[in-house]
């Protein structure tokens, strides 16, 4: 191994070495207030945007790397790409630690293609181009994939490995209509309680108290306190 050739392998081990950092450090990042937690629609949206950005952006960056890395060493030729997604990083400004970490997370797919791009380009120049379409079109197959799954599921692997909470808004279930049947039958109770039948008043109306709307609770509470089976109840 001549000195010149050395000397290339150092450098590009130390460049590839850089890669690693920035992704270690970008996973170490932190907000520097409280954020919220809280998960909403809009902000899923934008978690979303981050990954389907980093897909359909391939189709300039790949274009572009390709032209530079005739020119560039490898690794200067990956940076001239990333260039498109600075987008990205002005996403950390935000007051949603699920946008938050979710930016974190495309910012490492990010570094991470690129880091193998350049990985690639550096060692196996003369072969590289089928194998930098193989590893670099997984990376963008899988891992926007895995992204947009986890925003879809309101979920993070970030935020999980950071043992922090994740809080989606509750779902209301929409009331129940009242049951005509059910509103008539207590209404007729409450204008025949002198009649016979009793026993049977009184098990009719728990199943409406168990089992009924607000409205038909209600009803069924004062057909309960006529026949004196409120404090029992």
């Amino acid at each position: 191994m001549t000195f010149l050739s050395f000397f290339h392998l150092v450098i590009n081990l130390i460049a590839i070495a850089l890669f690693g950092f920035a992704i270690l450090l970008t996973l170490r990042l932190s907000p520097k207030m409280e954020l919220s937690t809280i998960v909403t629609a809009d902000e899923k949206k934008i978690c979303e945007s981050n990954y389907k950005w980093l897909r359909n952006s391939s189709f300039i960056t790949v274009p572009v790397f390709l032209i530079a890395v005739s020119f560039l060493h490898p690794v200067l030729a990956t940076i001239i790409p990333m260039i498109f997604h600075i987008s990205l990083i002005r996403k950390l400004k935000t007051n949603s630690l699920y946008v938050y970490r979710h930016t974190q997370q495309a910012l490492c797919l990010l570094l991470l293609r690129a880091g193998t791009a350049a990985l690639i380009f550096s060692f196996f120049y003369s072969g590289g181009f089928v194998l930098f379409l193989l590893a670099n079109g997984l990376l963008w197959l899988f891992g926007t994939n895995w992204g947009i799954s986890q925003v879809n599921r309101g979920d993070c692997w970030l935020m999980q490995r950071k043992g922090e909470k994740i809080i989606l808004p509750e779902t209301t279930q929409p009331e129940k209509p009242d049951n005509p049947i059910v509103a008539t039958e207590l209404d007729d109770m409450l204008k025949s309680l002198d009649a016979k039948g009793t026993l049977a008043a009184k098990q009719k109306a728990l199943d409406a108290y168990r089992t009924g709307t607000p409205k038909i609770k209600k009803r069924a509470v004062e057909v309960l306190s006529k026949l004196g089976e409120v404090e029992k109840f």
